[in-house]
Parts: C-alpha cells; sequence; structure tokens
C-alpha cells in the first residue's frame, strides 16, 4: 500500500472490502439473476397457433413490496413479437424497461431478446411436433447508483456507483408439443445456455478522520483519494493504493462472473371461444464460475434453482385485438430473469420468492 503522509485513520484498512460490498449491493437494487429468458415456461414448437402470420404484444409489468428485498417495488413495460417467416420459421424479439424504487434510490435497466426457431417435424398423431429454438439475450443500464448512506463498524459510505453493468446470455431449447386436440396442445422443454457479466467501473465516496475520500476500484486495485481540502490533527491522508486480494475479495469474480444453465419445462394452452389458456411451470439449474465458490469461503449461501410458475389468459375483442392478463411467481426472486443482479453481496436475498403481473394488449396480424 502507498500512503502520501504518516496519518491512517481508524477504520481505514477496512475500507475497501466494505466499499465493494456496498457496491455489489447498488448493483442488486437496479432491478428485481442467472438464467432462463422471461416467458421461457410458455415456449412451443407451434409459437404460430391462434394468430395469423404473426402478432405484437404492448404491456405493463408490476410488483409492490417484493418480500426479503428491501421492500422495493419494481415496475416495468415492455414490447415483443413474432412472425412466421416460413411454414417452419419463427423469429422473435423483445424490449423491456425496468425500473425499482428502493429506499429512496430508483434504478433502470434495459432488457432485450432475439430468438429464431425452426420446426424440425410436424406432430402426427401421438407423435409430437419438434421445433429446435435458439436465442440470445440480455440486460443492461447506464449506470447503477445508491445515495443511500450505509452505517458499518468505522466506517460511513456516502455513495456508490458501477457503470455499464450487463449480463448477455445464449441460449437453445428442444421443444416436443403434442396437439391433443384442434384447442388443446401440451408441450416439454429442454434447454441450456451460458451467462457472462461484465461492468465498467466502481467508485465510492467515504468520510474518514473528518475528511472525504473519493475510491475506485480497477482490477486488484483500489485507489483512494482525498474528495476535497480538508484540515484534521495528525494529518491527512492524500491518496493511497491497496490491493483487493489482501482483503480476500476478487470484484471481477464478484461482479464479472461466467455461468451455465440448463432448465426443464412444461406448458399447455387451450381455447374456448374468444378465451384463450395457458399455464407453465419451469424449473432452471445454474452453475457459476468464481462467484458461488467466494460465498461458501465465506460461510454464505448460492442460490442455484429456481422454479417459475406462469398463468395466462387472452380474450379476443376483436379480430385482430386481444386483452391480455400474465402471472408470473418465481421462488428465488429476479434469479431466472436479469443475471447481472446477483453478485457476492446480493445473493442472500434471492431466497426471497415473487410475483410479477402483467396486463397488455395483443395485436395479431
Amino acid at each position: 500500500m502507498k500512503l502520501t503522509t504518516h496519518y491512517r485513520p481508524a477504520g481505514w484498512g477496512r475500507l475497501p472490502v466494505m466499499g465493494v460490498r456496498l457496491i455489489l449491493a447498488a448493483a442488486m437494487c437496479a432491478s428485481g439473476v442467472a438464467e432462463a429468458a422471461p416467458l421461457d415456461a410458455l415456449l412451443s414448437a407451434y409459437p404460430e397457433r391462434g394468430v395469423n402470420r404473426g402478432y405484437v404484444e404492448l404491456a405493463l409489468d408490476n410488483t409492490a413490496s417484493i418480500a426479503g428485498a428491501g421492500g422495493s417495488d419494481y415496475h416495468g413495460a415492455h414490447v415483443l413479437g413474432g412472425f412466421a417467416a416460413s411454414p417452419a420459421w419463427w423469429l422473435s424479439a423483445a424490449l423491456w424497461q425496468r425500473s425499482i424504487d428502493s429506499e429512496g434510490d430508483n434504478y433502470r435497466y434495459d432488457s432485450w431478446q432475439l430468438a429464431a426457431q425452426y420446426r424440425v417435424r410436424e406432430g402426427e398423431g401421438w407423435q409430437p411436433a419438434v421445433g429446435l429454438r435458439v436465442s440470445a439475450w440480455g440486460d443492461q443500464a447506464s449506470s447503477s447508483n445508491s445515495s443511500t448512506p450505509v452505517v458499518i463498524p468505522y466506517l460511513k459510505l456516502n455513495t456508490v456507483s458501477v457503470t455499464n453493468p450487463a449480463d448477455q446470455n445464449v441460449q437453445a431449447d428442444l421443444l416436443s408439443t403434442w396437439a391433443l386436440s384442434p384447442t388443446r396442445d401440451v408441450t416439454l422443454l429442454l434447454g441450456g445456455g451460458s451467462t457472462q457479466l461484465s461492468y465498467g467501473s466502481l467508485t465510492a465516496s467515504t468520510t474518514s478522520g473528518g475528511c472525504n475520500y473519493k475510491l475506485q476500484f480497477t482490477g486488484d486495485t483500489i485507489f483512494g483519494t482525498l474528495a476535497n481540502p480538508c484540515n484534521a490533527a495528525g494529518g491527512v491522508i492524500q491518496q493511497f493504493y491497496v490491493s483487493s486480494a489482501s482483503y480476500g475479495i476478487q470484484p471481477s469474480e464478484e461482479l464479472g462472473w461466467h455461468g451455465s444453465f440448463v432448465h426443464l419445462g412444461a406448458n399447455t394452452t387451450w381455447s374456448d371461444g374468444p378465451w384463450k389458456w395457458s399455464a407453465g411451470l419451469l424449473w432452471t439449474q445454474v452453475q457459476r464460475s468464481g462467484v458461488d465458490d467466494i460465498l461458501a469461503t465465506r460461510g454464505q449461501m448460492a442460490y442455484t434453482q429456481n422454479t417459475d410458475v406462469l398463468v395466462q389468459g387472452q380474450y379476443r375483442l376483436s379480430e385482430h385485438l386481444h386483452a391480455l392478463g400474465r402471472l408470473q411467481v418465481s421462488s428465488n426472486l429476479f434469479l431466472a430473469d436479469i443475471p447481472v443482479t446477483y453478485n457476492s453481496s446480493t445473493a442472500k436475498r434471492f431466497e426471497s420468492n415473487y410475483a410479477l403481473f402483467t396486463l397488455g394488449l395483443l395485436f395479431d396480424f
């Protein structure tokens, strides 16, 4: 460690590890982690059933006061759609805007998805239709900032910031759909993929010994500088360097981890006059490099499984317009939707479940 003076404020040795932990907590607040894109529980080898050639969905998402997640309120909106490029090919895309209000701070993420699906075999009798789907999806934000002070032993961090937090995912799914009747079908699905997290910079501010300091985390080094002129008895540290490894932390592993996942699911869809109903179940297993091993060394629990239950109803208002309602219940917070929010500091929050309500309109063409 390199210091510009001999003075060392009380508690300075604890600064780097606590600074990182609060920054990681700020990243969690920015959204709702790892794997299976939203609505995968309702995938089918017949994605075009119930529409003409394609559709567009516009909807609002909401869940309030997520238990165990700091009383956060989640609000979002999305547009998604797909169309039949040929009798066997189906192409789809989606965009989400997500907003979390938590302890006076607001965090926003943009999410995206692109997918292509090919029906390898048509269904006949008790033989299912078989579809192969490949997709890419992710979540990103320009920054995740927290202005809520956190008091810890010997130190209070006033602000924290993560720039450009993001995740990128690639995924493949095998779908088998049985058409039990012209108005009812059942689907089994098996899929998997990989996830990579990334971020730009990690920064924080704190007050120690009556002086304000800015902290910058770069690679394995933590760099602190005096934020503004300060007079303190015994001298003032102008700047310092310290290795994060000496404090047992690895920011690149804890915030920028790589992972893989597999999931299994089943769903059914049936129609009754102007009504169309769907219900699905999806189980996901995740394996992450680095971050979960770090949690184990600290005696903390890693969350690697999630179960999603989705129920959806549509009502035909006119020839091409449908009203839409959807309920999604997840066993472990946003584990299957927004990987970027999972890290060594936020993992404990993923023991909480949540319910997401969606209302919108669907236009077919």
